[in-house]
């Protein structure tokens, strides 16, 4: 499947409300990652009875707090998140986007100083590494559309506006507003799935490396959603793609909610 237009996150969270209505999903244990919160959660809060338990791996749907680490810094000031699908290439953003999921560096100047060989490597090869494993080449292969690049590439630079929402241009359907989209999330969500609601079962398991994951943000998840005080793994060497790092502790944690262990 591609995109037919630079897709953001309501759109996304409209066709997967067709999905679950055509399936008829119940007593679903929703697990959010990345884009997959605001998505996940702004779908399922229109048909709230609908979910039995939140699993959150890297992900907000709240404002970014502007301290410490955000996606205008990270992985550094030099290259900042937000502004990556303006230097890679349309036709090597698939050879980034595989390579960026299992990306994890103790020192993140690494990335700098290491992006021109790894452009000049995908040139050659169409991947960043040698030995790319099969995980990395699937999802590449998604990006062999240039719908599916513009539309990645959106979102990326949507991640300035994180949980505020803004107002920006779309090339076919001109100007769109996506700040109701998330105000309709936080207003909704302790009010369905909080204690005073259905009072949901909610984990988090979080890579500290990535500012998704930073004490604030964690603190807003509680704010919203308090059941989920003392249930927040966190992993000091893991990185943004947690579930490429940490898949036992997600799946235990996807027992635990559940009371299937």
């Amino acid at each position: 499947d591609q995109a037919s237009f630079e897709m953001v996150c309501m759109d996304h969270a409209n066709n997967l409300k067709e999905l679950i209505d055509f399936l008829d999903l119940k007593k679903v244990i929703l697990i959010v990652h990345d884009w997959g919160g605001p998505i996940g959660i702004g779908c399922f809060l229109k048909v709230p009875d609908r979910v039995s338990n939140l699993v959150i791996l890297n992900s907000t749907v709240f404002p970014f707090p502007k301290t410490g680490m955000t996606y205008e810094n990270y992985p550094s000031k030099q290259l900042p998140w937000t502004n990556i699908p303006k230097i890679i290439p349309n036709n090597l953003w698939g050879a980034f986007a595989s390579y960026a999921i299992f990306y994890n560096p103790e020192d993140p100047q690494e990335l700098i100083s290491s992006l021109p060989n790894l452009l000049a490597t995908a040139r050659d090869t169409g991947a960043f590494m040698e030995n790319e494993n099969s995980t990395q080449k699937f999802f590449r292969e998604q990006f062999g559309s240039e719908k599916n690049v513009m539309s990645s590439k959106r979102l990326v630079l949507q991640t300035e506006f994180w949980g505020t929402g803004n107002t920006y241009e779309e090339p076919n359907l001109g100007e769109r507003d996506t700040t109701p989209f998330y105000r309709f999330i936080q207003d909704n969500i302790r009010k369905n799935w909080g204690p005073n609601g259905q009072n949901i079962g909610v984990r988090a398991v979080l890579g500290k490396w990535d500012p998704s994951a930073k004490d604030e943000v964690i603190q807003q998840w509680k704010n919203n959603l308090p059941q989920l005080e003392g249930y927040v793994k966190t992993f000091e060497k893991a990185g943004h793609f947690i579930e490429e790092i940490e898949p036992e502790a997600i799946a235990n944690s996807i027992l635990e909610v559940a009371n299937l262990k």
